[in-house]
């Protein structure tokens, strides 16, 4: 015959363990398993009297030995039950550590943890400045999938530094524990923090890729145009063509001047541009709507280059255009914007 129990009381209530067993041994019952998943303690009737062991798994120095006559019955919470009903054998062997020494344990780890994460964390954040902070179209195109993994060395490192300077205590007593609150609860709970982190995963992928435009920055076809956001703007951009719109008019003067000065890495241009190294400065004084501009060529000796690339400020917004040299001029660029953003 058999009985089966819901675990609903405290698992790291060791005393209670011994209780329970002892309580079903006087009712004829010893323990066949304990289903650690499903939080039940089988019991079946016996004759015999069985002896009972409950140790602390991250007691021992190894493993928890394996000693003939006495058999595992499973676990609760940080506990592993062993039985046998052999009354000549001596008792299972008792644990190696003390709290004091798992405390001891767990600090160096944590020791071990921070020096390891710090190192990371350092080298990820150095990684993270001199790639985004060495021009300022790096930095406007950063994503916010470029933060999240300093973000969370920073945060490891900051637990890490929590768990050494306050390390855990005794375990409190749960506060009206129940098999519902141990062994269902974390079943519902667990598909819903998954399902949020793979909803955010989503989201944020979904973020960083580049979308379909609904304009051109000059005139390059529509359906070859394509938006990607940034944590500072928006870069649209098709062949020979691109716009970056920015928060503020002092990071697109920032992006202006800095692209004069050969600052930018060769990132952010499109491949068109990436070849222009003379840079002369147009007059824009009789374009009310177009504060800035700069035209583009290349003195190598060679090759000679069948376009020439313009970089127009307009407010917050710096458009890139390379355009061949025999159709097209500057100055019908620059009438175009001009009429564009005269509303």
């Amino acid at each position: 015959m058999q009985k089966k129990i819901k675990i609903d009381f405290d698992p790291y209530d060791k005393e209670k363990i011994m209780r329970i067993l002892e309580q079903q041994q006087s009712y004829g019952y010893g323990l066949k398993d304990v289903g650690e998943v499903f939080g039940i303690m089988t019991f079946e009737s016996t004759y015999e009297t069985m002896r009972y062991a409950v140790r602390k798994k991250k007691a021992f120095r190894d493993f928890l030995p394996d000693v003939e006559g006495w058999i595992s019955k499973g676990d609760i919470g940080p506990y592993r039950i062993f039985s046998t009903n052999d009354d000549t054998i001596d008792d299972y062997p008792a644990e190696e550590l003390s709290e004091n020494d798992l405390q001891k344990k767990s600090t160096m780890h944590n020791l071990l943890l921070f020096v390891v994460y710090l190192l990371l964390g350092a080298l990820t954040v150095w990684t993270f400045m001199s790639k985004f902070f060495s021009s300022t179209a790096a930095l406007f195109e950063m994503q916010l999938s470029d933060v999240i993994e300093p973000l969370c060395l920073i945060l490891s490192v900051l637990l890490i530094l929590h768990n050494l300077f306050h390390p855990q205590r005794n375990i409190k007593p749960m506060r009206n524990p129940s098999w519902f609150k141990l062994f269902v609860l974390p079943w519902i709970c667990i598909p819903i923090i998954l399902g949020f982190v793979c909803v955010c995963t989503f989201l944020l992928i979904k973020s960083d890729n580049p979308y379909p435009a609904t304009e051109v920055p000059y005139q390059a076809p529509v359906e070859t145009a394509k938006v990607y956001d940034t944590l500072w703007g928006q870069i649209i951009y098709a062949p020979n063509e691109f716009m970056y719109i920015t928060h503020s008019e002092e990071m697109t003067l920032k992006l202006y001047e800095e692209a004069q000065n050969d600052n930018h890495d060769g990132r952010w241009f499109s491949p068109s541009f990436w070849n222009f190294n003379v840079y002369t400065e147009l007059d824009t004084t009789s374009y009310e709507n177009i504060d800035k501009a700069v035209l583009m060529d290349e003195n190598a000796k060679g090759y000679d280059l069948k376009t020439y690339g313009i970089l127009i400020l307009i407010d917050n917004r710096l458009y890139g255009i390379a355009f061949d040299k025999e159709t097209t001029t500057a100055e019908v660029i620059l009438n175009h914007l001009n009429l564009k953003n005269k509303n």
